[in-house]
């Protein structure tokens, strides 16, 4: 394990379209907050087909603080170093682990040289490990969509 990794726990996704739901969960037990995909799922008033990403806004009603839009691979080595869990929005097609071309969330855990290492939802192996050239065609489909959740100093 690179010691750059963050140790954040794996929750699998519990219904087909509830990978936001399942990274925002792991990047809340990160920070010592169990919460369920249904609680989450609530506040963002999720209906059984999707949930718009934006919808992570509302964990500034539970006292966080959320960053949601695009960044850059700089930023997201940053987040890491400074301890802070990156979610990303991705097109599977390009991660040549997904079997299924969708649009998905997984929390990045690490990112050396070559390879993204992530937690995804989809999968209940961790980690799943991209390419970064691949991670970055994916994720470059998906406009360099990321999210990043702390606690309020």
């Amino acid at each position: 394990m690179l010691s750059n990794w963050l140790n954040v726990p794996h929750f699998p996704q519990e219904n087909d379209f509830t990978c936001l739901q399942a990274c925002v969960r792991m990047s809340l037990a990160y920070h010592q907050y169990h919460t369920t995909e249904t609680d989450i799922s609530q506040l963002f008033n999720s209906n059984k087909i999707s949930t718009p990403i934006s919808q992570v806004k509302k964990l500034h009603q539970w006292g966080y603080d959320v960053f949601y839009g695009s960044v850059d691979m700089a930023q997201l080595r940053q987040w890491l170093a400074e301890g802070v869990v990156p979610i990303v929005c991705l097109q599977t097609e390009f991660l040549g682990y997904w079997q299924v071309i969708t649009h998905h969330t997984a929390v990045i855990i690490g990112i050396d040289k070559t390879h993204v290492y992530l937690n995804d939802p989809a999968f209940h192996v961790v980690p799943q490990i991209a390419s970064l050239d691949n991670f970055q065609i994916g994720w470059q489909k998906m406009d360099r969509i990321a999210i990043a959740i702390s606690i309020p100093c």
